[in-house]
């Protein structure tokens, strides 16, 4: 009988042990949602709810490119920038400019690795050129000879246009990070028509982007990475003059031969 009276009371001492752990046990991390340089809030310390909260532990699977048409994609003045990294490092690049007149002068420049601080050595030592570049204004095709950017170049246009579409290859701009794991890089890529307006509303999306750097900035302001999309897009309030962004990416590994 005394055995049986100790074995209750063992058993209701580990219920009201199990339950006191329940009530303070703090809530656990989950899955992640979260983009990258996305902020947690902090944890209520009010009563838990009865679910677990789930917080970041590692960043979202990478698309494996961005679709090659901003969605949403509207008149209203500003410049959009889809890019697609390649293996070989270079980036696929459409780029849309929408301006606020019509204009017939179309300058175009290449990004400039000499203007990020100088902590990024390698890349200030990277030469980026747009090279097979493809030209339409108001819906239609504007000749480019060579169709190449390395340097500033001023394109006269037939007749004034206010929407400017150009589609591109970006290379020279893309530094792999040694030792790092495989396809680990630092790149360079800003916008080729900023200087038509600087003050244009500017939005970059690079797919399989992990992190956005704006060295032009306020120092408060240069993580500029936003919300992730399709890939990942700069913050709001980024304009043209200030659209030059240092990037973290993963490179697609190569198809291996057969």
């Amino acid at each position: 009988m005394g055995r049986v009276l100790l074995g209750v009371a063992l058993v209701i001492g580990l219920g009201v042990l199990a339950i006191a752990f329940q009530a303070t046990d703090p809530v656990r991390p989950g899955s992640d949602s979260s983009p990258p340089g996305a902020a947690v809030a902090p944890h209520s310390r009010t009563t838990p709810p009865a679910t677990t909260v789930p917080l970041p532990t590692t960043a979202p699977p990478l698309p494996t490119t961005v679709s090659p048409t901003p969605s949403g994609l509207s008149p209203t003045p500003g410049i959009q920038l889809v890019a697609n990294p390649r293996s070989d490092g270079a980036l696929d690049v459409v780029e849309t400019i929408t301006v606020r007149t019509p204009t017939d002068r179309l300058v175009l420049s290449p990004p400039v690795a000499a203007r990020t601080e100088a902590a990024f050595t390698a890349l200030r030592a990277s030469r980026p050129r747009a090279d097979s570049v493809v030209v339409r204004a108001g819906g239609r095709p504007v000749p480019l000879r060579p169709p190449v950017v390395g340097t500033r170049r001023v394109l006269l246009l037939a007749s004034p246009a206010n929407r400017i579409e150009l589609r591109y290859r970006l290379t020279g701009s893309v530094i792999r990070n040694s030792p790092s794991k495989p396809g680990r890089a630092l790149g360079l890529i800003a916008p080729l028509t900023a200087e038509v307006d600087g003050s244009l509303p500017t939005l970059l999306t690079v797919g399989r982007a992990r992190n956005f750097f704006c060295p032009l900035l306020d120092p408060a302001l240069q993580r500029c990475a936003g919300e992730y999309r399709e890939g990942l897009t700069s913050q709001p309030g980024l304009t043209a003059a200030d659209a030059t962004v240092l990037l973290q990416l993963d490179l697609p590994l190569p198809p291996r031969r057969a």
